[in-house]
This record gives structure tokens, C-alpha cells and sequence, in this order.
């Protein structure tokens, strides 16, 4: 399969209204006034204020649609009989009913939004508002468990590596063991078949590479076997070359992930270096603006390696 992918949680971010807190002198003064006088009711969020909460709303639930989907996408590439993917599914259907009510209630408040606004009624605002606030802290709920989900998949990665996993012995004698279509494999071809050759626009993803979330630092020793296998295999035929790139399906956080996907790119080029890869044999491409076709809802935050026979 030519798609990538660095296992990235999905991190949902906090859609909270800001709500202007009472200081602790104005709290301090309310207990010293005379009881009598009840405290003014704060004033409900202006129409500007309600929108663009709403937006910020939307634009968390279409992301953790998007994640959603690729979860789905990726669990249905495991063997159906592995341990614990039954249990894993039930997991994933269980939140994914709670995550379409929720889609449902941004549904139905999106047809009610414009005419609250107009109406201008203290309490429907009021109302619109305390849904928003309730909708948001549910997508909190949503993403983190999600993100924990995905935290599951290397496991399950593994399994599968260890059950259906593909072996090639290296002049050399160096013995790699790699997923079926996995990074490995397709390097191997490209070098022992001399008429094998890639289109402009297709990459290889590190698909047993990860990272701590949001660093630079590799998840070790999740990540240690393809190291090793990648260090092994261009060493075993010195001609080949790659390059080494990043691409992002998250329209939304691209320039805030660009300079992370970037510092990545250097660490694993540094890694292989120091393994004994000769850095003339290495180029990093500037970030990708888009996934790759053969697989796009794979690539969130991705880095890839495109092999290479011709100087760099």
C-alpha cells in the first residue's frame, strides 16, 4: 500500500466559551455589600461572540468527523480473527453513536443560529449559548476518547506484523522482517527490480514510525525495528538514495503543525545518520501542501520516503 502515515493522535481542543470571570476583588466585595441586593445577572454573548463560538464548534466537529474516519479506515485493514479487534470495534462503535448525536445537535443548532441572532431575545441567547457551552464539553469528551483509541493501534500493528510478517534476507545475510506492504518491501523491490520505477507523486509512508505526540522524539522501541530494517537495507545496496517529506490532510492546523512535521523530518534524517547512513544519501522535500492520492484519509501529519537510484 503507498500510503504513510506517523500515528498522530487526534487531539480535540477545548471549545470553551470565554466567559468574563468575576476578578477577587469584585468577588470580595459582593460578600461585603449588604445581602439584600441580589448580584445583575452577567448579559448573555453578543451575536458576534455566539458565531464565532459556533464556528469554533464546527470546525471541531468536522475534524473529529475526519478522524473518525480514518480510524475506521485503518482498523479495517487488520485480519478480522486478531485478539482484541471485536472488543476494539465495539469501542469504536459505542463512541461513534455518541459522536453522531452530537453532529446531530450542531445540525439542528446551525438551522436555529441566525434566527436566534435575529430575534435577539435575552433568553433564547441565553439558551443558545448554555448549548453551545454543553455541545463543546462533550466534543472534549469525544476527542480525548478518541485519541485514546487511537493510541490502541500500534498494538495492533504489531500483531499483525507478527502474524503475517514478510521476510527477505539481505546480501549480507541481514534478515528483514517487515509488514507485507510495508515500507521495507516496496524499497527492496524498487532496487531488486531494475525496471520498477515511481510516479512523481508516489511516496512510501514509515508505517512502524512514531513520535511522542507533538515532539520530535520517537517512540522507542515501537519505532526501533524499521529503523533498523531502513539503515539495514541502504546499506545493503549503496545506490540507493531517498527522499524524505511530510504531508498534511488537516487544512486547519497546517501552518500551526508545518514547523512540527518539519523538526520531525529533520530528526529522522539525524537518526538514520547516525546509524551510519551517509547524509549525501538523504535529501529532505519542502512540507507537502496535500496527501498523496493513493490513500489521503492515511496522511494526517505524515512523514514519507520516495526511493532514489540517480544522484540526488
Amino acid at each position: 500500500m503507498l500510503s504513510l502515515s506517523v500515528r498522530k493522535s487526534v487531539h480535540a481542543a477545548a471549545l470553551t466559551l470565554l466567559l468574563p470571570p468575576l476578578s477577587a476583588c469584585e468577588k470580595k466585595t459582593e460578600k461585603e455589600d449588604a445581602p439584600a441586593e441580589a448580584s445583575p445577572k452577567r448579559s448573555a454573548l453578543s451575536p458576534e461572540e455566539l458565531r464565532s463560538s459556533f464556528s469554533k464548534l464546527k470546525v471541531e466537529t468536522e475534524k473529529q468527523t475526519e478522524a473518525f474516519g480514518a480510524l475506521r479506515s485503518r482498523v479495517s485493514d487488520f485480519p478480522p480473527d486478531l485478539l482484541g479487534l471485536s472488543s476494539f470495534r465495539e469501542s469504536i462503535s459505542r463512541i461513534e453513536s455518541s459522536f453522531a448525536a452530537l453532529r446531530g445537535r450542531v445540525t439542528w443548532l446551525e438551522e436555529e443560529l441566525e434566527p436566534v441572532l435575529r430575534e435577539k431575545s435575552d433568553e433564547r441567547l441565553r439558551s443558545l449559548e448554555a448549548q453551545i457551552t454543553s455541545i463543546a464539553s462533550d466534543l472534549v469528551h469525544t476527542g480525548r476518547t478518541l485519541q485514546e483509541l487511537e493510541h490502541e493501534l500500534p498494538h495492533f500493528d504489531e500483531a499483525v506484523a507478527r502474524q503475517t510478517a514478510w521476510v527477505y534476507k539481505l546480501p549480507g545475510g541481514y534478515e528483514v522482517r517487515a509488514a507485507p506492504g510495508g515500507l521495507e518491501r516496496n524499497l527492496i523491490e524498487f532496487v531488486s527490480d531494475g525496471t520498477r520505477s515511481f510516479e512523481p507523486h508516489t511516496w512510501l509512508r514509515f508505517d512502524r514510525l512514531y513520535f511522542i505526540d507533538l515532539k520530535t522524539d520517537l517512540v522507542r522501541p515501537r519505532s526501533e525495528p524499521q529503523l533498523e530494517n531502513v539503515v539495514a537495507i541502504l546499506k545493503a545496496y549503496p545506490k540507493l538514495k531517498l527522499e524524505l517529506t511530510a504531508f498534511d490532510r488537516d487544512q486547519q492546523r497546517r501552518e500551526e503543525l508545518r514547523q512540527l512535521v518539519t523538526d520531525r523530518l529533520e530528526a529522522l534524517k539525524s537518526e538514520l545518520e547516525q546509524r551510519g547512513v551517509a547524509p549525501g544519501r538523504l535529501r529532505i522535500l519542502s512540507h507537502g501542501p496535500d496527501c498523496p492520492p493513493q490513500a489521503p484519509e492515511r496522511c494526517p501529519n505524515s512523514l514519507a520516503a520516495r526511493p532514489r537510484t540517480d544522484a540526488l
